[in-house]
Formats: structure tokens, C-alpha cells, sequence
């Protein structure tokens, strides 16, 4: 066969499957149903610890720089109309044994001016510091919290200290409704939040949008290509390998054109809701709709994350796209966000756009099942960020673990 493995998505779990085997001499075909790769939401940055190191290895094979260090002064909290930078809470937010004697002294004043316990806050840093998570065999106690929500886990501290720290980080989930989220995904995105603090991270400019394009080049070096405005319908499994039957437009939505391709291998990246349809098997993983209202302003400081929850404003986050240039989200997507001026100066504040994504992030509820990514030994394989922990570095890791299988097999 001309063409050995189709891949289906051209986000960042498709095309870093692609990228690997590219790299390693084999022959793949790229079909994306829209005019651009990127995925869900694809120009706003994307922050990442230096524990993901299936994106930071995709970054580094790809020789992508536009990156820069995730330090505490470009994140902020919004709440009650005020911005507060993140250096501020560095002695609430570090470990004790990371500051210093005057910083261990600033703690104390802290922790009476908030009302934080410190032994709580203390036994919380030491229980988040020692889970340590992975795709596969987890150890008792993290997969205890696979079992019960994030509300539920929630409920095991202070008030103060859930509103304080605990909601304030769980809004970069964009899960509405706690108690619908399993509690291993929330607690490794509060232990992630942490260790950004904690050992650095990084802040990925330009989005997936801008890793896409150097995935692609990549590939393209390699003799490979993407199909854009080419709309996968069906994978059919024949007596050597499978059928993709897909649709392809000259325009979008028109003058759409039935094709069929033959292949050795079919990896699917596309959302589980397109699977679903693409397969006919229905994966049991629902999704989480956005809205993003994308803001031309002029923030007071250089920030490029600021999270709420403001519940007066309905403001839950920012991301920054450009300077200059915003998406901001609301807690509750049916309402409009008001009243920003606690975090853009003086001026006029225009809305640019407003982007409803129906399927923007799955849900992992309580005690659900993870769908394994080799859906049949034949050759079929699903990837992406519906793997226990939805994040970019899960789709790149989802990707790559899906090529080195195939791989595998081809000996």
C-alpha cells in the first residue's frame, strides 16, 4: 500500500503520532476535516510543567523557541474585581522548606490576614507533593480518587482553603459542575498548578496552532502529507487492512466529493464524539462546551494567566494570544463577563469575537471508564486528550504512545 497509516485530526495527538513516524521512515497520510490543524481553541497559549515530557520532547524535536519561563509575576487571581499577582502568595503558595527565614516570617503574617491554617495548608503541599500519576499503573491511593469527584475530595478541607487556593486552580479545567469530574484529574491539576510554582514550568506561545504548523513542515520534509477540507465518514476493515471513506470539499461544507483510500493502519484523534460516529461505538465520554470572548485591551500588568472565580463578573480566566489580544471565559458560558476593569487600564476594550466550542474538553466522570487507545488488534488506534488526564502534554504522550505501537508491530 502507497500509504501505510491514516491518521485522522491533525491536533496535537494526531500530528505528534505523525511526527514520530515520520521520523522513523514510515509512510503516513493526514486527513483534517477543517482549512487549519490546531484542534480545539488552538491560539491560546499553553502552560505546561517540566514533569510533561511528552510535549516538552515534541517541542524539542521540533527546535520550537517560543516558549518562555512560567514565573510567578505572569499569573494572577481576579476576585471581587481586584487582580492580586502570584508573588504575592509565594509564601502561602511554596513549600516551607523552600523560603527563606523573612519569607517563613511573611507565612506567618499571611496566614493571619487569610485565615489559612498552616498546619492544613502544610499537611496539603506534603499529600499533593508525594501522588505521583501516570497513564498506566497507578499506585492505590491515586486510583482511590478515580473513584469520587473533585467535590467530594474537596470537602476534605477548610472553606477558607478551597477558596482560597483549591477552586482558584481547579478553573483551568473549565468543568462547571465538581461533583461530574473525577477526582484524580482534579487533584493532579491542583498538584500541577503547585509544582509550576514549585520547580518552574513553561509558557508555550502561540498555542497548538503554532506547533501544528512545525509538525506539519516536519512531516512534509519527510514526503508525508495532510489532507485539509477532507472529512472522515468511516473506517470499514477489509480482508489485508481497512477502507477510510471520506468526504472531500473544495470549499467548505460544498462541492464535497466521496473518495476511498486503503491502509495498513487507522489512528483516530479526532474528539470521542467523532469517533463515536466514525466507528459506531459509543465511548461513554461526554464533553464540556466553552465560550471564549476574544478581547482587544490593555492589561495593567504583563500577565498571561489570570483565574477566578469572580463570581460578581462571571470571569473564570484569561489567556493570553498575543499582547495585547485575549480570550477571556466566563464561569457560567449562558452569561456575559462584566466589569474587567480591576485588569485592563483605562480605554476602550473591544470584543473581537466570540468563539462557542461545543466539545471543547472531555469529562472524566467518577469511576468511568479510560478507553484503551489499541481499539482493535487489526489496527486501529484512538488517541488524545480523553486519556484519564485531559492536557496537551496527554495528547502529544497519547500520540506517541500510539506510534511506538505501531512500530512495534512492524518490527
Amino acid at each position: 500500500m502507497e500509504n501505510e497509516i491514516a491518521i485522522v485530526g491533525s491536533g496535537i495527538s494526531g500530528l505528534s503520532c505523525a511526527h514520530r513516524l515520520s521520523r522513523n521512515g514510515f509512510k503516513v497520510r493526514v486527513f483534517e476535516k477543517d482549512a487549519i490543524a490546531g484542534g480545539r481553541a488552538p491560539k491560546a497559549i499553553r502552560i505546561i510543567s517540566k514533569e510533561d515530557t511528552s510535549i516538552l520532547t515534541l517541542l524539542n524535536e521540533l527546535d520550537y523557541t517560543n516558549i518562555e519561563n512560567a514565573t510567578l509575576d505572569k499569573f494572577a487571581s481576579y476576585v471581587s474585581g481586584k487582580a492580586t499577582t502570584f508573588t504575592k502568595f509565594k509564601p502561602l503558595f511554596f513549600r516551607e522548606t523552600d523560603l527563606s527565614f523573612s519569607e517563613k516570617i511573611m507565612r506567618r503574617m499571611a496566614s493571619i490576614f487569610t485565615h489559612t491554617d498552616l498546619r492544613e495548608l502544610r499537611e496539603l503541599q506534603k499529600y499533593i507533593d508525594s501522588l505521583e500519576f501516570s497513564f498506566e499503573n497507578n499506585n492505590a491511593e491515586v486510583e482511590k480518587l478515580h473513584n469520587i469527584s473533585t467535590e467530594e475530595w474537596l470537602n476534605n478541607y477548610s472553606e477558607n482553603l478551597r477558596n482560597l487556593m483549591l477552586i482558584p486552580m481547579l478553573q483551568i479545567t473549565f468543568e462547571p459542575n465538581l461533583s461530574k469530574q473525577t477526582a484524580k484529574y482534579g487533584v493532579r491539576q491542583i498538584r500541577e498548578f503547585f509544582r509550576i510554582g514549585w520547580n518552574g514550568g513553561y509558557i508555550i506561545k502561540g498555542g497548538p496552532y503554532a506547533i501544528t504548523k512545525e509538525i506539519i513542515k516536519s512531516i512534509r520534509n519527510k514526503g508525508n502529507d495532510i489532507e485539509f477540507l477532507s472529512e472522515v465518514k468511516k473506517v470499514e476493515e477489509t480482508s489485508n487492512g481497512f477502507e477510510v471513506i471520506y468526504e472531500k470539499y473544495e470549499i467548505p461544507d460544498e462541492d464535497k466529493t466521496e473518495e476511498i483510500e486503503k491502509f495498513k493502519y487507522v489512528v483516530l484523534s479526532t474528539p470521542l464524539t467523532s469517533t463515536s460516529k466514525i466507528l459506531g461505538e459509543d465511548f461513554k465520554i461526554p464533553y464540556i462546551s466553552t465560550r471564549s470572548i476574544y478581547l482587544r485591551g490593555d492589561l495593567k500588568e504583563k500577565w498571561e494567566v489570570v483565574i477566578g472565580p469572580d463570581h460578581e463578573s462571571n470571569f473564570r480566566s484569561l489567556y493570553t494570544v498575543v499582547q495585547g489580544e485575549y480570550y477571556v471565559h466566563p464561569v457560567k458560558p449562558e452569561r456575559d463577563v462584566t466589569n474587567l476593569n480591576g485588569l485592563f487600564k483605562k480605554g476602550e476594550l473591544k470584543t473581537i469575537d466570540i468563539e462557542e466550542v461545543p466539545i471543547a474538553l472531555p469529562r472524566i466522570l467518577p469511576c468511568s471508564r479510560i478507553p484503551s487507545l489499541e481499539y482493535n488488534p487489526d489496527g486501529i488506534y484512538i488517541c488524545g486528550d480523553f486519556y484519564h488526564y485531559p492536557s496537551v502534554d496527554t495528547s502529544a504522550a497519547t500520540g506517541f504512545m500510539v506510534a511506538n505501537e505501531i512500530m512495534a508491530k512492524k518490527g
